[in-house]
């Protein structure tokens, strides 16, 4: 849908940088030699291309984003007397997916804790 309807709008020089940045939004990556190069390791990013030329992309800290925002979306919803058997179950399962997650240097962990659902 992109490619009809958002890059013939866009200029040309910037649709690839575009596509790398909507295209796969959930993959960590980077771009060497001028080509994509993905599904690397947080570890990996850091430890060997955290260089501005190599454009890297940590896309497990976009999806963390996303999810943070779904259930703070739903958990304002449910706050506010919006609730539904669904919003609720999908709220629940988000604070549980990462409340039992091994600690990570962003401590989402106790971040879902501090929400009572």
């Amino acid at each position: 849908l992109a490619e009809q309807e958002i890059f013939p709008h866009v200029e040309k020089e910037w649709v690839k940088e575009l596509k790398y940045f909507t295209l796969d939004e959930f993959s960590n990556k980077i771009v060497k030699a001028g080509k994509v190069k993905s599904n690397l390791k947080v570890e990996e990013i850091s430890e060997q291309y955290n260089d501005d030329a190599f454009s890297p992309y940590d896309g497990e800290l976009v999806r963390w984003a996303d999810h943070l925002a779904a259930f703070l979306e739903a958990w304002n919803s449910i706050g506010n007397g919006i609730k539904s058997e669904e919003l609720t179950a999908s709220a629940q399962k988000l604070a549980e997916m990462y409340r039992k997650m091994p600690p990570l240097a962003i401590p989402l962990q106790s971040l879902y804790a501090s929400f009572k659902l």
